[in-house]
């Protein structure tokens, strides 16, 4: 008996002593040494010392820190970051609340000189932490991935989120530098790919060295970097790479974590949100989360096709790619009529588990959400931006505009349904965002409806010679449009100059295709046919080597 307790408590030892090994691995130790050089108190910068830190860097090289904008509520949270950032080697530092020299966020990570990083996350000491951990694994290793064989490719296009890939022979090859440079300054994100073989490159549509293409998040299509200062790659510049980067970047779906919480981005008014409120772990949340991803992908596929007519959007060996459209039901290779702009819409998806309060607060901010129900996603428009032409700012809660779940077919999962939901959520998301006409009326006043003249005016626009773009028009329902340029009519050959959207007389957007500087650059504007004196405001047109 003595025997059998003997054995059962020696288990439960070797058990204890395995857990521990384990949580060793994922948990921050502390030994007696690290103890004696680490900080306990956060230092205090006035203007002066902040300024010259961000410009000039640590003074010991291996320092790194933490600024913290003062407020009284983070007391407790930045005592107890102390210990844990120190073992990774940063000190926290904090900078005056009116500081004329503050970082813009009231978190940021300062590697090196210059080298800020922005921190968005909840001011909890567990994400801080895990949020630095993560970024010292990254700068461990090179800030660039090399894509040298298939099962690199296959890691390259698992990557959903914002990347850059560049084409260069080698690390001696003219630009590599600097590219090497915009990629370490922008770690961790996004990540950057680059490609020392001509094959690979080709897969990737980079056919000559010194190539650089951004793609953005769920989306195939790229979009390609060229100088602004130079047409040689040999004088291209880190700063104007990470300039063009954060210029492209956008994201139309974001998923809410607590290291994003207060993102700008997620924030931007002049954009129109949507939410998605779901539980990716039930099967209802993650079959929406899966057809909301490959509504968005199908867009940015058509865009591309539509944009890029005679290129094959697909290598012949992209599995991937493949495999997503068939799981989708998609065509690969149908074409688009209509150009759907994007880089105005963002969709936060908000992870029920994770944020338990988002459900509790629907019924109390949107007083028509149905909560009580067995349903639990929810998917809606809540800001509409107050330059938008058709819609009304949303400005009261209750105005906001919530998908009916029931569209969809969900008694079935199969190639023919998802395609067939994946066409209902495209349709909702672009008639609600104003992407589809379905009104020739504006409410001025909340009573008195009056007609526009222009259901959506054309925008200034940047592009790059020999390169495509949109200008986009549109009237009232019953209405036809024409184009001026430099107040000179325009005509629509059909070639250079074609309709985006051939099947709806009031969308006379056009495509231009091999944008030339001498022939496009100039004033435009949109007329209305039946009254020519009603005209848009003109837009400036610029063909110059920048990216679009």
């Amino acid at each position: 008996m003595n025997s059998s307790k003997s054995l059962i408590f020696l288990f439960n030892l070797i058990v204890i002593s395995l857990a521990d090994n384990v949580l060793d691995l994922i948990e921050f130790s502390q030994t007696s040494q690290q103890f004696e050089h680490v900080t306990t108190q956060a230092c205090r910068l006035n203007d002066d010392q902040l300024q010259s830190l961000i410009a000039y860097g640590p003074i010991q090289k291996e320092q790194k820190y933490v600024l913290i904008r003062e407020n009284p509520n983070d007391e407790v949270f930045i005592k107890q970051s102390l210990r844990p950032l120190a073992n990774l080697g940063y000190q926290i530092c904090i900078f005056d609340e009116h500081s004329s020299q503050n970082p813009s966020a009231n978190i940021t990570i300062l590697i090196e000189a210059g080298h800020l990083i922005r921190y968005n996350g909840r001011h909890d000491v567990d994400t801080l932490v895990r949020f630095v951990a993560n970024l010292e694994q990254r700068f461990s290793q090179l800030p660039y991935q090399t894509i040298s064989s298939k099962l690199d490719k296959k890691a390259y296009e698992h990557v959903l989120e914002p990347k850059i890939i560049a084409y260069f022979p080698d690390k001696t090859a003219p630009g590599f530098a600097e590219f090497e440079k915009a990629a370490k300054k922008m770690s961790p994100n996004p990540q950057f790919f680059v490609v020392h073989d001509p094959t690979f490159a080709s897969k990737f549509r980079l056919q000559q060295p010194g190539k650089i293409s951004l793609v953005r998040r769920l989306e195939k299509s790229q979009l390609f970097y060229q100088s602004t200062s130079s047409s040689s790659v040999d004088f291209v510049q880190a700063n104007e790479i990470i300039e063009w980067i954060q210029k492209n970047r956008g994201l139309v779906l974001h998923e809410l974590k607590d290291t994003n919480l207060y993102d700008p981005e997620l924030q931007d008014p002049n954009k129109f949100q949507l939410v998605a409120i779901g539980d990716k772990s039930s099967p209802l949340g993650l079959y929406f989360f899966k057809i909301l991803t490959k509504t968005i992908q199908n867009i940015s596929r058509e865009n591309e096709m539509f944009l890029n007519p005679l290129d094959s959007y697909l290598n012949d060996d992209d599995e991937e790619m493949q495999s997503s459209n068939i799981d989708s039901g998609l065509k690969t290779f149908s074409s688009s009529n209509r150009f759907i702009k994007m880089d105005d819409i963002e969709i936060v998806w908000i992870d029920s588990i994770q944020f338990p309060n988002a459900i509790l607060n629907l019924k109390n901010r949107y007083g028509q959400i149905d909560t009580s129900s067995t349903q639990n996603v929810w998917f809606g428009l809540i800001q509409s931006p107050k330059f938008d032409s058709i819609l009304e700012p949303i400005t009261d809660p209750t105005r906001a505009i919530w998908f009916n779940l029931s569209r969809m077919n969900l008694s079935r999962s199969d190639r023919q349904t998802d395609q067939e939901n994946i066409a209902i959520i495209k349709e909702w998301i672009l008639t609600v965002t104003n992407r589809l006409q379905s009104s020739d009326a504006e409410m001025t006043d909340g009573q008195n409806i009056q007609p526009k003249l222009f259901t959506l005016e054309p925008k200034p626009i940047v592009a790059r010679p020999n390169g495509n773009f949109v200008l986009e028009c549109r009237v009232p329902i019953g209405k036809s449009c024409s184009w001026l340029k430099d107040s000179k009519p325009q005509p629509i050959d059909g070639l250079r100059y074609r309709l985006a959207n051939p099947n709806h007389n009031e969308d006379c957007s056009i495509l231009i295709t091999g944008a030339d500087p001498s022939m496009d650059s100039g004033e435009w504007s949109c007329q209305i046919q039946q009254n020519p004196a009603h005209r848009s405001y003109p837009v400036l047109v610029q063909i110059q080597n920048t990216e679009l």
